[in-house]
């Protein structure tokens, strides 16, 4: 069984990061989250895409490219955290 689907059956939601049209605030609160984060360059695979709950994307200025990965993956921590 791989993770995902093991996670999955412990009622975790899977977040996944990718420019998608969800932003991380239309994630309203549920009491377990797996986040799976990308490297910079590359993202998530799509076969691992394909297995998450929703994949979010992080609002920000139109002038910045991307986020580096730590600091996407803190602002996606915190604001879960904030929904308990």
């Amino acid at each position: 069984m791989s993770v995902i689907k093991e996670l999955k059956t412990k009622n975790y939601m899977v977040i996944g990061t990718l420019d998608s049209k969800t932003d991380l605030q239309d994630i309203k609160s549920k009491n377990k989250y797996a986040v799976i984060l990308g490297n910079e360059a590359n993202g998530i695979s799509p076969e691992i895409l394909d297995q998450t709950d929703v994949n979010v994307r992080i609002g920000m200025n139109e002038k910045l490219e991307s986020l580096n990965v730590s600091v996407a993956g803190s602002i996606i921590m915190y604001y879960l955290n904030e929904l308990k």
